[in-house]
């Protein structure tokens, strides 16, 4: 009876261990997802940034000669 009880002590704090090391696990996971998000997110702000830029480059070049020379002076300075 003593060595049952023992055995029942023993698997309830091996579940409670594991559901914790699970729990653990699982909140890496959802800062993992997280991050990545973060990082799609800031990869598709850039993406929409540098849209505008080779827009603005287009229609600088299309116009007058001081603007394209203008709009190559900010492109090299970057």
């Amino acid at each position: 009876m003593v060595a049952e009880s023992v055995n029942r002590k023993t698997s309830a704090k091996e579940i409670a261990v594991y559901e914790i090391c699970n729990a653990m696990s699982q909140l890496e996971t959802v800062k993992g997802l997280s991050t990545m998000d973060n990082l799609a997110q800031r990869r598709a702000a850039q993406v929409r940034w540098l849209k505008i830029a080779m827009e603005n480059m287009e229609a600088a070049l299309d116009g007058n000669a001081e603007t394209r020379q203008i709009c190559f002076a900010k492109l090299m300075d970057t």
